[in-house]
């Protein structure tokens, strides 16, 4: 003869009660990171691309369609090139050389908003052109442009 089985019953679980696993609950970290990062709305836009076989980061400053300024981030030996590209006065895509940033400098940027962004290639760039490294009218091309992004 074959013996019954009982019928397997789950536990009752009240509708609005929260369950969690013990895997889940004690395999999360918590992380705390240095920088105090922006909000997802106030984060830089940043898109990643390929030019000429060389990883080159974009950050937008305006919309779509506009003529506005961006930067352009690439990977160099000694850290991270940004580059300010803007249209002149005769409408010519021009690119103008600002700092570089470090590998750190570069991800806690990533992070943050446009604003602290721009403001951390202003002081650079002031600072190029009050150690002399920068002439007066490279100064003069990127300067107002950056005061404007800000």
């Amino acid at each position: 003869m074959r013996a019954h089985s009982a019928p397997v019953i789950a536990p009752f679980v009240a509708p609005n009660s929260v369950t969690t696993s013990p895997v889940l609950r004690n395999s999360r970290k918590d992380t705390v990171s240095r920088v105090k990062t922006a909000k997802k709305t106030e984060r830089l836009n940043v898109t990643k691309s390929r030019s000429a076989g060389q990883e080159c980061w974009t950050i937008k400053t305006g919309k779509r369609g506009e003529k506005q300024a961006d930067f352009r981030v690439r990977l160099a030996d000694s850290g991270f090139r940004v580059v300010l590209s803007f249209y002149d006065d005769s409408g010519i895509r021009r690119e103008r050389y600002c700092c570089y940033l470090s590998a750190q400098e570069w991800r806690e940027a990533k992070r943050k908003s446009l604003a602290d962004f721009v403001g951390l290639i202003w002081g650079k760039v002031n600072a190029r052109h009050a150690s002399g490294d920068l002439d007066a009218t490279r100064y003069q091309e990127i300067a107002p442009r950056l005061a404007v992004i800000m």
